[in-house]
């Protein structure tokens, strides 16, 4: 029985960052997509639940669920892309 408490004990959790970052992205965006979708109606043609505005809230809230994993990356990489100084010659 002293066995199998032992056993117990060496159980390790394995941490997937790269899959819970994926998961974490697709619930902000998910839900921001939620909440745009029913607190607005279509920019186009003013109805509720349009197909055209439920794409634009589904464009939106990937966009902001983007800069809800890290909001400083996107400036840091146009930072860099736009601060390096073209050195061919």
């Amino acid at each position: 029985m002293n066995n199998v408490s032992v056993e117990a004990h060496h159980h390790h959790s394995v941490k997937h960052p790269a899959f819970a970052k994926i998961i974490h992205f697709f619930k902000w965006w998910l839900g921001l997509t939620g909440l745009i979708a029913a607190t607005s109606v279509c920019p186009f043609c003013g109805q509720p639940g349009c197909p055209v505005g439920v794409g634009a809230a589904t464009t939106i809230g990937g966009i902001l669920s983007l800069f809800m994993q890290d909001w400083k990356e996107p400036f840091r990489r146009l930072y860099r892309r736009f601060s390096k100084k073209d050195v061919r010659q």
